[in-house]
């Protein structure tokens, strides 16, 4: 059976003072849990004659597991105005880490559940049992039961009265190189560190998605040599990646200036459990995979919807207010960086048991940034793989694991852009009456509240998923291959360059994952070994990316000009680019961003304006980022491990 296993986080108490519905099955119009209107039709591709498969003889065999690993232990505090940050003069919640104050905590109101003397007045002020009675003379209330309250000298450790902000620090927008901090107040739902794994012939495929921004290589690789120790799968067959969650703690100090290595032991005893437990509840298996298209724009005149297949998007996003009638109008997905090139195809896997037929697990690999909630959101959420997972698992059943794709160049949705309204009931929204030229309902398209937008995008992706695998056929023979291997990644950039130096001082490290020294690299700080890795499985085929990277490595792209003029700036000239996917022999392509370590956006090295060009209007990656080659290493490395000679560039491929 899957696992799931949800425990509370030990700690994150960073005392950073600013140094540091129902789903869709689309069968019949059957809907699990509820009616629901059809979805349009996604127009999926024939689904090719399978092809032969052979050299494996033993059955395919998947475990999944999903662990909690949402840190708990922090204060809240008032955003007096709103813009989720923690402004001068704001006030915390000095209720210690657990955020209770002693009469909220569990047993502080004695046997009889009330505060003060049940039934009487304590206080005078004419009502009964009200929590400033708490601790009344004659009551039956316990102080301090949780014994969190600070004193200098029985509990030098209490954070309760401390006078100091146990702060979580939110990643993703504030913060980034120091200055201001977007710090949490609570608790939206839950992050998961969650994990498939195949297994056949004695050969595993291991990939788990963690609910987080990134993680280093320092805090990935130490797990990945445990499971080899402990359960005896490869160190080389193991992918942990990060879902790049942008309302979730900041394991690399980017952007809250600190990290809290007693969260950090805890998630990577979490990380590991979470492996532990899907290869405990691996069991034979039938699966099938498949890639679907979800509408991604529409024409104005005659409102047809259109996929990635021929959706007219520019090439300069400049263009539709330039040229508006050249093109369609894009939803669901938005390109913040020139050239503007979307990738909106969703891979889905669904594995069901072989003895009764029940859904063990299903996959999703899809490409948003989950930062649909904006930097003002201050509560510990998921995002928008929240509602995905939940869709996929209602629908079928089992266990969904979520897995970003290709986000670089600010893929995502950001605020005024237009998303497919689903309802708080799980419904999609549709305009009354109006149908595009294909027959298809037009979606009710807004740019309305975050709690909308996390919803919908979130079952709008789901949905697709479920319509094509509803109509997929169950592979026979499905052959597992894996491919892992090293490449050292140059950190140019000075923050990365900083970063390695912090990695040097950090006593946890392994000195397996120190910075590498070699002649190729640069020798102020050297560079990082990262592991890439290409796998199949039947009819899927992934790829792996140490980043952020950019749609355009994976699809290609042609030559073209952005129009800056306008702006004061010159026109730039992007050059043609070859795709990863036309040397990928699977039909169902997956790219897993984020996997094995984080080290930025994955940018083409003729792309990049200059990392002292802040006003330019294509500017921000060059901060955030190794160094100029990393995009084109990565991407050169994939193509070798393909077995074609193409490259993005001429840079080396090291070791």
């Amino acid at each position: 059976m899957p696992q799931i296993e949800s425990t509370p986080s030990r700690a994150w108490t960073g005392l950073s003072r600013w140094a540091a519905g129902a789903a869709l099955l689309v069968v019949a119009g059957i809907i699990a849990g509820g009616k629901c209107d059809p979805i349009p039709k996604q127009s999926a591709p024939p689904t090719p004659a399978p092809a032969p498969e052979t050299g494996q003889r033993g059955p395919l065999r998947v475990g999944v597991a999903a662990v909690t690993i949402t840190p708990t232990a922090f204060e809240s505090w008032t955003d007096a105005n709103g813009n989720g940050e923690f402004d001068q003069g704001e006030n915390f919640l000095d209720a210690g880490a657990d955020r209770l104050f002693d009469s909220e905590e569990p047993g502080a109101l004695g046997p009889d559940g009330r505060p003060g003397v049940a039934g009487a007045d304590d206080d005078g002020n004419g009502a009964l049992d009200d929590v400033g009675e708490y601790l009344a003379a004659g009551s039956d209330d316990v102080r301090d039961p949780a014994r969190d309250n600070f004193d200098f000298r029985t509990n030098p450790g209490g954070t309760e009265g401390d006078g100091v902000f146990q702060s979580l620090a939110i990643a993703g927008f504030q913060g980034i190189y120091g200055g201001v901090m977007r710090a949490a107040t609570g608790i939206r739902d839950d992050l998961w560190s969650r994990t498939i794994l195949a297994e056949r012939d004695g050969k595993f495929l291991v990939i788990q998605s963690n609910d987080l921004v990134g993680m280093l290589h320092i805090d990935i690789n130490p797990v990945k040599r445990r499971v080899e120790r402990e359960l005896g799968i490869p160190f080389r067959s193991i992918v942990i990646a990060s879902t790049h969650d942008h309302e979730g703690p900041d394991p690399m100090i980017l952007w809250g200036g600190h990290i809290d290595e007693v969260y950090m032991a805890w998630l990577r005893e979490r990380m590991f459990r979470s492996i532990q437990l899907a290869a405990a509840s691996r069991v034979e298996v039938r699966m099938k995979s498949v890639t679907a298209y979800p509408f991604m724009g529409y024409d104005p005149n005659t409102l047809e919807l259109k996929t990635q297949r021929n959706v007219r998007d520019p090439s300069f996003e400049g263009d539709f207010q330039l040229r508006p009638a050249l093109f369609d109008r894009p939803f669901l997905q938005h390109d913040g960086r020139d050239p503007y090139v979307r990738y909106t195809p969703a891979v889905a896997l669904q594995f069901t048991a072989a003895s009764n037929g029940r859904t063990v697990a299903t996959f999703v690999n899809w490409h948003d940034h989950p930062e649909l909630q904006s930097d003002r959101n201050t509560l510990l959420s998921s995002d928008f793989p929240h509602h995905l997972r939940e869709r996929m698992e209602r629908a079928l059943g089992g266990t969904c694991v979520y897995a970003s794709g290709v986000l670089g160049g600010q893929i995502g949705l950001p605020g005024g852009k237009l998303f497919p309204l689903y309802d708080g009931a799980g419904n999609a929204v549709y305009e009354t009456g109006v149908f595009d030229p294909n027959g298809n309902p037009f979606p009710k398209l807004v740019t309305r509240s975050v709690q909308d937008k996390i919803r919908s995008v979130g079952y709008y992706v789901a949905d697709a998923c479920l319509a094509a695998l509803a109509r997929e056929p169950w592979q026979t023979d499905p052959v597992l291959s894996v491919d892992t291997q090293d490449l050292d990644i140059d950190l140019v950039n000075l923050p990365f360059q900083i970063l390695a130096f912090w990695l040097t001082s950090r006593t946890s490290v392994d000195p397996l994952d120190r910075p590498v020294k070699a002649s190729y690299l640069n020798g102020f700080s050297g560079g990082v070994r990262v592991q890439i890795t290409v796998a199949s499985l039947g009819r899927m085929q992934l790829v792996t990316a140490p980043g952020e990277m950019c749609p355009e490595y994976l699809i290609g792209r042609r030559a073209s000009v952005a129009r800056y003029s306008h702006l004061g700036w010159p026109d730039y000239n992007f050059p043609a680019m070859p795709a990863i996917a036309d040397y990928m022999t699977g039909r169902d392509k997956v790219v897993l961003g984020y996997a094995n370590c984080y080290l930025g956006y994955l940018i083409p090295e003729s792309d990049l304006v200059g990392l002292l060009e802040t006003k330019h209007p294509n500017h921000y990656e060059e901060l955030v980022t190794a160094g100029p080659h990393f995009g084109d290493s990565v991407g050169n490395k994939i193509l070798q491990m393909l077995g074609t000679p193409v490259r993005f560039s001429n840079h080396p491929i090291h070791p």
